[in-house]
C-alpha cells in the first residue's frame, strides 16, 4: 500500500519564551507555527524533528510537558521509570485554545508520538501563559479515588484572567476536564507561571508575572476539594505584603479553595517575563529540610532569586513586623543623594535609570510571611525573603530555567540557566559553601546583531565512558535555547556526575540543532542534478537543505538532513528561487531586482566532505565569501580570505565578512547566520513591481521573470541570456494581471506560464534562437490559477487553481498547436501546487498536488494521459497545516523522495513508498 514517511522536516521555533519543553528522555517539543515539532536531542544519529503535530488552528504559543500518574509503578525504580515515559502534553495558541495530548505509540527508540485527548476554548484571545503541576495520584487525602492522576493546568489568557483546569485520569482513558477556577487580574496581562509543591506539604504555591511590575504568590491546599467552579477577583493595587488574616478559617471560605492569593514580590522596574521554582537544602544552620528558590528574569535586566523556606508562625510575624519598622528607621536616618537622586528619576518616569545607577532602596531582604491552612502541616508559615541579584545581562532577560535533578552534580544545588534578548545565554551557580553566586559560562555573542534569545532548557545527554585509571561513567548535558529568528541553538558538556569540583571547568561546545525558517516558505527548488535543496521565504532568507552521509557508531551509510547554508540573508521577503546551475541560483523579493548568486569555495568543498555529492565541484567556485556592507543588501565577493578586526564592534554599522569554510558535519545556528553568505555576481533590472516567479532553463541558458502586476503592461516575462546577462527582447506579453508561476518543459521548448487573470500561457522557443514566441492560450479556471507543471516528456502539463480543480492538457494533435483538457479533478480545497515525476518500475506518472489545507494528494497519470487515478493522501499532520506553496520530486538510488513548502513556515522531504 501507497505510503509517505519523513526524511527530513525543518520548521523553525515560534518566537515565545515558553514555547519549547524538554522531558526526562530527551524530547524537545516546540511550538511551530500550528504545528508541535518533536526532536530527540539524545538521538545520535542527529535526525532533528522526527514529527510534526497538527492539532492547532492557529501559531502555538505555550508549551509543557505534563507528568502523568501511572498506576502500575509499586518500587521505585519501576516508578522512575515510568515517571520518565508517561509524559502528556499541554499546548495553547494565539486563538485561545488548549489542546491536551497524550501518548498514542512507542517508536523504536522507546520516544513517544501523541494524540489530542482534549481540546477546548480556554480565553477569548491568546494564551501567553500556561503552567502545569501534578496534584497527585491516587491516595487518601486528595479528594481523588484510587488509581485516580490529577494535574492542574494554568492558562493566562488575553482577556486578562487566568483559568485553572483539573485533569482527572484514571488508567489509559482520556479522562476529564473541567474550569474549577477562573481569577480575574483587573486588567494585566499575565505573561508566565512557575508552580511547585511545597516541602513536606500537602499546598501547591504559584508564582504569577503579569503586566506589571510585581510578582503575584498564591497557595492551593491538595487536601481541599477544588471541584467547584470558582471566581476569584483580584485588586493588583492592593497591599498584600502580610498574609491574610491568619484566625480566618479557610475551609469555611469557598474561594480558600482555590488559589488564594497571599502576597507580593517587589523590586523588579519592569515586567517579570520567565519565572521557575526549584528544591534547594535549607538555609537553616542544621541544614535540615527542603526550601524552594524562585527565579525571576525581568525586561529590566536583572535576574532575582527568592527563598522560600519554612518558619515557625508567631515569630516570623514578629520578625516580620520589626524588620519592615526597621527599614522605615533605617529610611529615616538614610535620606541621602542616592535616594533623591532615585526618586527624582522615578517621577520623571526613568524607572531602568534608576535600577541601573546602583540605588539600594530595591535590594530590600524584607521576609514576606504567609501562613496556610492548619491542616497542611504542623509548622505551617513559609516566609519568602530576596536571595540574591543576579547581574550579567545587557538586555531583557526573556527565561529562566533551574536544572532538573537528573542533571545536577552530587552534592550540589540547581544551577540557573537563562537567557536574554542580548543573544546570550548564562550557566549561574553559587559559590561553594557560599551565597554568592556567579555567571559560570555564558553562551552566545552580545552585540547589536543579535537577534535575541527567547528560551531556556536544559536537555540530559547520552551517557559516555571516560578512558582512563578509573572509567567512571560520564554523559552530555545541554543547554538550548530558541531565537528570534527561529532557529535552535544547543551547547553540550560531558560531565562526571560525582565530580562536583569540575563543573566550572566544564568545556561547552555548540553543537547542531534543528533549524527551520522564522515565517512562510515561498518557494523551493532541487539544484539541477537534485543533490541539494534551496527554499526562499518571507523571513527573508534563502536556505539550503542536504543530506549528510557518514558513519555512526560502527553503522556506515546514515543520513542525516539539515541545513548547510543562507547564502542570502536579506531586507526583504523572498518570494521566488530558481537554480541556474549545480553552484549557481537566482532569487526574487519584494523587490524590483533579481539577483543572482554563486557558491564560495567552502560550499563546494562542503558538498564533497559532507558526502552530498561524489564530484568535485571546487574548479568551479571563484570566491572565498562574501561581504555586505553597512546596512546594504548586496553580498560582495571576496577573492582572498579578509581577517575581521575584532576590537570593532559587530553591530549594524560595521561591514559584515563571511568566509566560507570546509564544513566535516551539519552547522550550527551560530555558523550559518555569520559565514555562509554567498557573493552576489548580478543584478538584473527591468520590472517595475515585486518580483513574483522566476525559473531556469534546463540548460541554464535562459532565465525567465514575472512581477507583480495590475495592468497586461507589467504582467510580461522577462527573459535573460546567463552569459551575457542581457535581456532578450520583446519580453512575453499577453497576460493581464500577475503571472504566478513560470515553467519551463524538460526539453527546453516551452515556457509556460498561469496568472491572476485565470489564464495560461504558452510559448515556443524560436529555432536557433534563445527568444520564444506565443502559441497557445486559455482561461479554464474560475479562480486565481496558483501553479503549473509539465510532464516528463514535455507532452502534457497540469494547472491547479483556486477553483478547486486542477487540469491535465495534452495536444490535441502531434505537430499542431491546440492544446485540449483531457482530466478534471476537482477536490474539496483550493489546489495549489503541483508537480510531476516519471514513475519508470509501474509504467507511469506521479502527479502530486498540494492544496489551500495543507494536504498532499499522490494520483497516477498513465502513459497515454487518458487517465488520472487517486493513489492515496498524505495527511496534514504528515504533510503540512496551511497553504503549500510549492512540490518538487526527485528520484534517489532508494526510491522517490517529495519535497515540500508552506506557509506553515515548514520544508519537508518525504519518502514516498509505493
Amino acid at each position: 500500500m501507497p505510503a509517505a514517511s519523513p526524511a527530513y522536516i525543518a520548521t523553525g521555533c515560534n518566537r515565545f519564551s515558553r514555547v519549547a519543553d524538554v522531558d526526562a528522555r530527551g524530547t524537545v517539543a516546540y511550538g511551530a507555527e500550528r504545528y508541535i515539532a518533536l526532536w530527540d536531542s539524545q538521538d545520535p544519529t542527529n535526525k532533528g524533528v522526527r514529527e510534526t503535530l497538527a492539532g492547532h488552528t492557529s501559531q502555538v504559543t505555550c508549551l509543557r510537558f505534563i507528568p502523568l500518574h501511572t498506576e502500575n509503578s509499586s518500587s521505585s525504580a519501576s516508578a522512575a521509570a515510568a515517571a520518565a515515559a508517561a509524559r502528556g502534553l499541554a499546548s495553547a495558541d494565539e486563538a485561545g485554545h488548549l489542546v491536551l495530548w497524550l501518548p498514542s505509540r512507542s517508536q523504536g527508540n522507546g520516544s513517544a508520538s501523541y494524540r489530542i485527548a482534549h481540546t477546548m476554548q480556554a480565553h477569548k484571545g491568546s494564551v501567553g501563559a500556561l503552567g502545569v503541576v501534578s496534584g497527585g495520584g491516587g491516595g487518601k487525602g486528595h479528594g481523588e479515588g484510587e488509581g485516580e492522576g490529577v494535574v492542574y493546568i494554568l492558562t493566562g489568557g488575553a482577556d486578562a484572567c487566568v483559568k485553572v483546569w483539573k485533569w482527572t485520569r484514571r488508567g489509559e482513558d482520556n479522562g476529564e476536564v473541567s474550569c474549577v477556577q477562573t481569577i480575574d487580574l483587573a486588567g494585566r496581562l499575565a505573561l508566565d507561571f512557575a508552580l511547585h509543591r511545597l516541602p513536606g506539604s500537602s499546598a501547591l504555591i504559584m508564582a504569577l508575572a503579569t503586566t506589571e511590575r510585581r510578582i503575584s504568590i498564591f497557595t492551593l491546599d491538595l487536601d481541599l476539594d477544588l471541584d467547584l467552579d470558582l471566581d476569584l477577583d483580584l485588586d493588583l493595587d492592593l497591599d498584600l505584603d502580610l498574609a491574610p488574616d491568619l484566625d480566618a478559617n479557610p475551609a469555611a471560605d469557598a474561594s480558600s479553595r482555590g488559589f488564594t492569593r497571599r502576597l507580593t514580590l517587589e523590586g523588579h522596574e519592569d515586567w517579570v517575563r520567565g519565572l521557575d521554582f526549584a528544591v534547594f537544602p535549607s538555609a537553616t544552620a542544621d541544614g535540615a529540610g527542603q526550601d524552594l528558590m524562585l527565579a525571576s528574569a525581568s525586561q529590566d535586566g536583572y535576574i532575582r532569586l527568592w527563598r522560600v523556606s519554612r518558619v515557625d508562625a508567631h515569630d516570623a510575624l514578629e520578625r516580620e513586623r520589626t524588620s519592615a519598622d526597621a527599614d522605615v528607621d533605617a529610611d529615616a536616618d538614610e535620606l541621602n543623594d542616592d535616594m533623591l537622586d532615585d526618586f527624582e528619576r522615578r517621577m520623571t518616569g526613568d524607572a531602568a535609570g534608576a535600577s541601573r545607577a546602583g540605588c539600594t532602596t530595591q535590594l530590600s531582604t524584607k521576609a514576606h510571611v504567609m501562613e496556610l491552612a492548619p491542616a497542611s502541616a504542623p509548622s505551617n508559615a513559609w516566609a519568602i525573603s530576596l536571595e540574591a541579584l543576579l547581574i550579567g545581562h545587557e538586555g531583557w532577560c526573556t527565561a529562566v530555567r533551574w536544572s532538573p535533578p537528573c542533571i545536577n552534580l552530587r552534592g550540589t544545588p540547581p544551577r540557573l540557566l537563562s537567557t536574554s534578548a542580548d543573544n546570550s545565554m548564562i550557566v549561574w551557580a553559587p559559590e561553594a559553601h557560599a551565597s554568592v553566586w556567579l555567571a559560570q559560562h555564558r553562551f552566545g555573542e552580545m552585540n547589536a546583531k543579535g537577534v535575541g534569545l527567547l528560551g531556556a532548557l536544559w536537555c540530559l545527554g547520552r551517557e559516555k565512558e571516560q578512558d582512563g585509571q578509573r572509567r567512571r561513567r560520564r554523559r552530555e548535558v545541554g543547554c538550548v535555547a530558541n531565537a528570534w529568528n527561529g532557529g535552535l541553538q544547543r551547547w553540550v558538556a560531558v560531565v562526571d556526575p560525582d565530580d562536583a569540583a569540575g563543573q566550572a571547568e566544564e568545556e561547552w561546545n555548540g553543537t547542531w540543532a534543528p533549524t527551520g525558517h522564522g515565517l512562510g516558505v515561498q518557494d523551493l527548488a532541487w539544484d539541477p542534478v537534485r543533490e541539494y535543496l534551496i527554499s526562499v521565504s518571507t523571513d527573508q532568507t534563502s536556505r539550503i537543505h542536504a543530506p549528510w552521509t557518514r558513519a555512526v557508531d560502527g553503522i556506515e551509510n546514515v543520513t542525516t538532513w539539515g541545513e548547510l547554508g543562507r547564502p542570502q540573508i536579506h531586507g526583504y521577503d523572498m518570494t521566488c528561487v530558481a537554480p541556474i546551475s549545480r553552484l549557481r541560483f537566482v532569487s526574487g523579493a519584494d523587490e524590483k531586482v533579481v539577483r543572482v548568486f554563486d557558491a564560495p569555495r567552502g560550499f563546494a568543498r562542503s558538498l564533497n566532505a559532507l558526502r552530498v555529492t561524489a564530484d568535485d565541484l571546487e574548479a568551479a567556485a571563484t570566491s572565498v565569501g562574501a561581504s555586505v556592507p553597512p546596512l546594504g543588501l548586496s553580498n560582495r565577493a571576496l577573492a582572498k580570505p579578509v581577517e575581521a578586526d575584532p576590537s570593532q564592534d559587530k553591530g549594524f554599522n560595521q561591514e559584515h565578512i563571511s568566509i566560507s569554510d570546509t564544513l566535516d558535519c551539519l552547522p550550527t545556528e551560530g555558523i550559518l547566520g555569520s559565514s555562509t553568505l554567498w557573493p552576489e555576481i548580478e543584478k538584473l533590472y527591468g520590472h517595475g513591481y515585486e518580483l513574483m516567479a522566476v525559473a531556469s532553463s534546463p540548460s541554464g541558458d535562459v532565465i525567465a521573470t514575472s512581477c507583480k502586476a495590475t495592468s497586461a503592461e507589467h504582467a510580461v516575462i522577462r527573459l535573460y541570456e546567463t552569459t551575457t546577462w542581457q535581456q532578450i527582447l520583446p519580453p512575453l506579453a499577453g497576460h493581464a494581471l500577475t503571472i504566478t508561476r513560470i515553467v519551463f518543459s524538460p526539453d527546453g521548448q516551452f515556457i509556460l506560464s498561469c496568472s491572476r487573470d485565470r489564464t495560461w500561457r504558452l510559448f515556443r522557443k524560436k529555432e536557433g534562437q534563445l527568444a520564444y514566441e506565443p502559441v497557445a492560450a486559455e482561461k479554464p479556471h474560475a479562480r486565481i490559477i496558483w501553479d503549473c507543471a509539465f510532464g516528463p516528456d514535455s507532452s502534457y502539463f497540469v494547472t491547479a487553481a483556486r477553483d478547486k480543480q486542477f487540469k491535465v492538457w495534452k495536444k490535441a494533435a502531434p505537430g499542431g498547436d491546440q492544446w485540449d483538457a483531457v482530466a478534471t479533478v476537482k477536490a474539496a480545497e483550493a489546489a495549489t501546487a503541483v508537480d510531476i515525476i516519471r514513475d519508470e518500475e509501474n509504467q507511469r506518472d506521479l502527479l502530486a498536488v498540494g492544496y489551500e489545507d495543507g494536504t498532499i494528494h499522490i494520483h497516477a497519470v498513465d502513459t497515454n494521459v487518458t487517465r488520472v487515478e487517486p493513489l492515496f493522501t498524505i495527511p496534514q499532520g504528515q504533510a503540512h497545516v496551511a497553504q503549500i506553496h510549492r512540490l518538487a520530486w526527485r528520484r534517489t538510488k532508494d526510491g522517490l523522495q517529495l519535497a515540500s513548502c508552506s506557509e506553515d513556515r515548514s520544508v519537508k522531504v518525504l519518502n514516498i513508498q509505493l
